[in-house]
């Protein structure tokens, strides 16, 4: 019950915040609120509806999701190279995800090479689906800007 009314404020806010934007594209200025570095391009209103929203609860949790990326183009290692240029977060296999940091950018490792027939006295190796060229990418699922932001780099900058 809780959750219904905390949804159903969350879309009147929303609402209330796209409503009433359309009526004050012609505010006048804040008294006192200055020129110059300081002064907030936030509308007064519109920071005490973002405030309200940001002290529901849940909407400030991190909840983090993963996705897997198979590369076309570029090899795992050297795309997650690119990516730590760009700015982004490589993370290890061994190592835990931190939540602070995402996204978190993975590099799957690739099995051990194999001959494609194996000889006559070898026993035919075992084999799963080989993770050749993928990433798998840690990101926060309330937070969509960071999956599409780094889907745009690899696929603008990086796996060409």
């Amino acid at each position: 019950m809780e959750n219904k009314t905390n949804l159903a404020r969350i879309k009147w806010t929303v609402l209330a915040l796209i409503l009433g934007s359309t009526g004050f594209t012609h505010a006048q200025p804040v008294p006192g609120a200055g020129v110059g570095p300081n002064r907030s391009r936030v509308k007064p209103w519109l920071q005490n509806a973002l405030n309200e929203l940001a002290n529901l609860p849940g909407t400030n949790t991190i909840k983090v999701a993963s996705k897997r990326i198979t590369l076309s183009y570029i090899d795992p290692t050297r795309a997650t190279q690119l990516l730590a240029l760009h700015g982004y977060t490589i993370g290890k296999l061994e190592e835990p995800i931190d939540p602070v940091k995402l996204p978190v950018i993975v590099a799957l490792p690739g099995t051990a090479f194999h001959e494609t027939v194996p000889k006559a006295e070898d026993k035919f190796p075992h084999t799963e689906t080989d993770p050749l060229n993928d990433l798998v990418v840690f990101y926060n699922e309330n937070d969509p800007a960071q999956l599409s932001g780094l889907m745009a780099t690899l696929k603008n900058d990086v796996d060409k």
